[in-house]
């Protein structure tokens, strides 16, 4: 089955998705057949206007964020201060979800 990715032309952005091959389109729309419906491990390119395989998450843990954000800022932390900090930032946010997080 063919699919069809609707797609403003001056900036590539998808408007729609479909099965059915668009008759007429108005006035600053294209479509690209694809060759699979967009799923998880995929996503539509503005760029190219076309399929592209979706990057890997980067996990980031937001303690050590916290933790360098306040040594950026001038902040003198000695290794006691730091594991104090730590304990108390992993005791807050106890859930897994708020400490390593994706960008």
């Amino acid at each position: 089955m063919a699919w069809y990715m609707v797609y403003r032309t001056i900036d590539g952005r998808p408007v729609s998705e479909t099965t059915v091959e668009p008759p007429r389109l108005r006035a600053g729309l294209a479509y690209k057949e694809i060759a699979e419906r967009v799923e998880a491990g995929k996503m539509w390119d503005d760029a190219t206007a076309s399929l592209v395989d979706r990057p890997a998450k980067i996990l980031v843990n937001r303690i050590d964020e916290v933790v360098t954000d306040y040594q950026i800022r001038g902040g003198r932390l000695n290794a006691t201060d730091e594991a104090a900090l730590r304990a108390t930032l992993e005791a807050e946010f106890e859930d897994e979800e708020l400490v390593r997080n994706t960008r």
